[in-house]
């Protein structure tokens, strides 16, 4: 006797579908949760290339110590006011603004292994009143991460006196506000003698657990 072919029931078709439903689903979480590790990986290295380069500005030739977050400390090679030049920037991104104009100061010759398009940005839409910098383009950038955000960075000067950079932080407020992270058990800032560069991370906001560090 022949035996009818018996073709899938309704049940048995919508139980594939959920199936492969499920199986895109999870290829999408997963796919997504490499793309952000990449993001983590490309910000750790821009990070360490930035930090690098603040090592060199710290040489006796160049400024002989690490650039300070407020704009208008910054002086050039002959003591001259470089934030004076730059004019009066916003409350927004100072510290990492200050880092690129001391980077590419004018006679300072720092390189920066970075693939700049990608890794300058102006979130904040701050422009310079002149232009100390070797850059042709007036506007006040920032470096930052793989996910657009402005980086943050606080100079040892600054972490020698932190409760009151803290204080007026707290002025400013706002979830993109950075501080000066501290140690769990002395309550000092970490990384003082030298500076503190990082990320607000994948969450975008700062001082959180996925923020990227440069020590």
């Amino acid at each position: 006797m022949a035996v009818k072919n018996r073709g899938f029931t309704l049940i048995e078709i919508l139980v594939v579908i959920t199936i492969i439903a499920a199986l895109m689903g999870l290829g999408i979480v997963i796919m997504g949760k490499a793309q952000e590790t990449k993001k983590a990986t490309v910000t750790a290295q821009t990070i360490g290339s930035i930090a690098a380069a603040l090592e060199s500005l710290k040489s006796p030739q160049l400024l002989g110590d690490y650039p300070p977050a407020e704009m208008v400390l910054l002086k050039g090679l002959k003591g001259e006011k470089i934030g004076a030049q730059v004019g009066v920037p916003n409350d927004t991104n100072q510290g990492i603004e200050t880092v690129y104009v001391t980077i590419f100061l004018s006679g300072h010759n720092v390189d920066v292994d970075l693939d700049l398009d990608k890794v300058l940005g102006n979130t904040d839409d701050d422009k310079m009143a002149g232009n100390p910098t070797r850059a042709k383009s007036s506007e006040l950038f920032e470096f930052v991460d793989a996910w657009g955000n402005p980086l943050a960075y606080f100079s040892a000067r600054d972490l020698k006196n932190f409760e009151a950079v803290n204080k007026y932080l707290d002025s400013i407020g706002g979830e993109m506000t950075p501080k000066p992270w501290l140690s769990e058990k002395t309550k000092l800032p970490l990384n003082a003698n030298k500076f503190q560069l990082f990320s607000a991370g994948e969450d975008g906001v700062f001082n959180t657990d996925d923020d990227i560090k440069n020590w």
